[in-house]
């Protein structure tokens, strides 16, 4: 009886600098956390979206968005119409992204460049719209792999 009598005050004397790992810094139940594959874009024109009908190739492009804030883009574009390759690869940047409620994310690359969108997601599908100097673009991904 009194060994276990010990154990139970070393237990409760211990407890308080055990701790689980704080949610307040974790983003793993953000909707975002994952893998986006782009499948669409779109620009406002006079109050309508009109398709912008990208290639196979602007199909590659994703974005990855990690729990820790980290997040990583990858660009492909079509070649010139001199290129000998199909599909040209402009280009990745780690950067990081934060969620600033309503909707809203703002990524930032590594040269401290922010971009604010007004992002939503629908099972696997994340909508992105941008407003900018160029108007508005609406881009669709698909989830790839949810982290």
């Amino acid at each position: 009886m009194m060994k276990k009598l010990m154990y139970l005050c070393l237990m409760v004397a211990v407890m308080p600098f055990l701790s689980c790992s704080s949610d307040d810094d974790d983003n793993g139940d953000d909707p975002i956390t994952a893998e986006w594959k782009l499948t669409a874009e779109k620009e406002v024109v006079n109050g309508e979206e009109v398709d912008l009908n990208i290639s196979n190739c602007r199909k590659n492009s994703s974005l990855q968005f990690y729990g820790d804030g980290m997040a990583v883009v990858a660009n492909y574009s079509d070649p010139e119409p001199d290129d000998t390759v199909t599909c040209k690869f402009d280009g990745s940047y780690e950067g990081t992204w934060e969620n600033r409620g309503n909707n809203t994310y703002a990524i930032k690359d590594e040269n401290g460049e922010e971009r604010t969108g007004e992002f939503t997601f629908e099972d696997n599908k994340m909508t992105v719209r941008y407003s900018g100097d160029d108007g508005v673009i609406i881009s669709i991904y698909t989830m790839v792999e949810d982290y």
